[in-house]
């Protein structure tokens, strides 16, 4: 969060927002911005793993561990905007491919139902931030590597 002071809001992914058109851009802070996003996105993505984990050595099945829910809904959010900065600055960068390694290694041991949270909690990111379809990199991510719908 101390990296936003420094950026200008017309640079920000803003929910329910159309994207602001910025002059003669410093592409660093579309970078910054992605970098952001996906280490807030692993955050919580490592807070579900880590709760689902303590679930299930507590004896409670899958079914029953929806509380878990929010923190991979929050890691998909943060991982779709991080994915939709580097794509602002560019097609594709050593950032860009690391940020997808590290998404595709996190996300390839979830079950279907938690892929499920995700792929839909991404697509309703993809919505309420209204990203145009030049940012919707992690729709694509996840329908080629995941087979989302």
């Amino acid at each position: 969060s101390e990296v936003l002071p420094v950026i200008p809001t017309e640079y920000l992914i803003v929910r329910g927002e159309e994207l602001r058109e910025v002059r003669d851009p410093i592409e660093w802070f579309w970078t910054q911005l992605g970098k952001a996003n996906l280490l807030l996105g692993q955050i919580a993505f490592d807070k579900y793993e880590q709760r689902n984990k303590a679930l299930k050595n507590q004896g409670v099945p899958p079914q029953g561990r929806s509380e878990v829910w929010p923190h991979l809904k929050e890691a998909a959010r943060m991982w779709t905007l991080a994915l939709a900065y580097d794509r602002r600055y560019g097609e594709s960068f050593r950032d860009l491919k690391a940020g997808l390694r590290r998404i595709y290694n996190s996300l390839d041991g979830l079950n279907t139902e938690a892929m499920g949270v995700f792929c839909e909690s991404a697509a309703q990111t993809i919505q309420d931030y209204r990203l145009p379809p030049d940012l919707q990199l992690m729709r694509h991510f996840l329908v080629e590597r995941f087979g989302c719908r």
